[in-house]
């Protein structure tokens, strides 16, 4: 296997590990937490939104230390390996509340989330940042991107398609989801571990860490940052509100629980098979263009989702694969995107920060997507939800505007701050010249 391939695949493994924990709590958190542990409504979503809020808070931190770090693993693989198995441990802590007799207790639920996001960042954080410090090549960047979706979209598929049978084994779900979570967690401390061994950072310039006023100045002045994370805002508020509500909307809307693992696949699937084609476009066209395209494209699949209002399931399938068709688009190109970026600031303030960036693109991911889904726990009692019961009619109204109305929105505005953004091959490569040239 050549240098470059064993990048890939590491890079790729890397997000497979992050993804099984980040996928786990996506899908199903909220649904455990309302109808495992039997929380209320409004407490699961703010108990969740707050612990991703909290993770979203102490990214840039993690990204500051992580640029100050000099070892012979390089900045960013050290942290990953230092918090990964912390990050597996409390993964597990997260789903063993019933087995300690805490099933009904808010404050566990909430303590063990805050341990589990903060274990998270110190590892995330370091992965995302390693797309920048790998290579300074934009297709290969590019080529990157790609295989890290690819490497998260199979963790999505493996949880999509196997928690729920998984589950279905044990006679008490309560211990299913736990011993799930110790497989999840065995299986992405390995592949983080191998992550680690397989990737190598370009070797650093010897230059000091900079000071925390100037990496923040590196990040206000780089406009194309800050339309991308003005960008991420809008879609990562939609399109959480809506994915939290696949699992509600099989089980209760079209009234078939089991089929609900396929809902999430067929994402998931749509991702696996359109990354490579939306990493074409990108590299062929602009990353721009992809996303504008992509974003247009899940729109329009929505607006079909919405008008249709009943409950087959074979038609609601096929809506949310017309959806994913275009948002498959969207995780490949913001994870190229970033690393761009990287080189504006460094061009205009002289500091390269892609600690520090990215941990700002997480922050604002992450706030949005704590925001997003404490609002969908206030929703579920605004709807008048009620867990493990017959639905009324308004509450299955609320189901189905839940899960479509907010992506539209948010694809629509996400699409209209792209339309500014300005960088793509060319600008890049001249820019790329000029530090060069700048340096020498």
């Amino acid at each position: 296997m050549t240098g470059a391939a064993r990048t890939r695949l590491g890079y790729a493994l890397g997000c497979f590990g992050t993804d099984l924990f980040w996928q786990s709590t996506s899908f199903y958190l909220l649904f455990y937490y309302t109808d495992i542990l039997h929380l209320p409504n409004a407490a699961a979503g703010l108990i969740f939104g707050a612990a991703m809020i909290w993770d979203g808070l102490i990214d840039p931190l993690v990204g500051m230390f992580a640029n100050r770090i000099r070892s012979r693993l390089g900045r960013y693989r050290l942290l990953v390996l230092i918090g990964a198995a912390p990050l597996s441990l409390s993964f597990m802590l997260v789903f063993a509340q019933p087995l300690l007799g805490l099933s009904g207790e808010i404050w566990f639920a909430l303590l063990a989330q805050m341990l589990f996001r903060t274990a998270y960042a110190v590892v995330s954080i370091p992965y995302g940042s390693l797309s920048a410090s790998l290579t300074t090549s934009m297709r290969e960047r590019s080529t990157l991107a790609t295989f890290k979706v690819l490497g998260g979209a199979a963790a999505a598929l493996a949880v999509a398609l196997a928690s729920q049978p998984f589950v279905a084994l044990w006679q008490d779900p309560a211990l299913g989801w736990f011993a799930l979570a110790m497989l999840w967690g065995a299986l992405a401390f390995a592949a983080l571990l191998f992550m680690v061994l397989a990737t190598h950072e370009i070797a650093e310039d010897g230059q000091a860490a900079p000071p925390i006023a100037a990496l923040m100045r590196a990040i206000l002045c780089n406009r194309p940052l800050l339309l991308l994370l003005a960008a991420i805002t809008a879609m990562s508020i939609g399109t959480v509100i809506s994915g939290k509500m696949i699992v509600y909307y099989f089980t209760y809307y079209v009234g078939r629980p089991e089929l609900a693992s396929y809902g999430l696949a067929v994402q998931v699937a749509a991702v696996i098979l359109l990354t490579p084609v939306w990493g074409w476009v990108g590299r062929s066209f602009s990353k721009r263009l992809a996303w504008l395209w992509g974003s247009g494209l899940s729109c329009a699949g929505q607006a079909a989702f919405i008008a249709y209002t009943g409950g087959d399931p074979a038609i609601v399938l096929v809506l949310l694969a017309l959806t994913w068709l275009g948002g498959a688009a969207i995780p490949v190109t913001l994870w190229s995107l970033i690393p761009d970026t990287v080189e504006v600031a460094e061009w205009r303030t002289g500091i390269r920060a892609e600690g520090m960036t990215f941990g700002i693109v997480t922050l604002v991911q992450k706030v949005a997507t704590g925001l997003a889904i404490a609002l969908c726990g206030v929703l579920l009692d605004l709807i008048g939800y009620v867990a493990a019961a017959r639905q009324s009619p308004e509450t299955l109204t609320g189901f189905h505007l839940m899960l479509t109305v907010p992506t539209l929105l948010g694809g629509a505005i996400s699409m209209a701050f792209m339309w500014f953004y300005v960088i793509d091959e060319a600008f890049h490569n001249r820019l790329l010249r000029a530090l060069a040239y700048r340096r020498r």
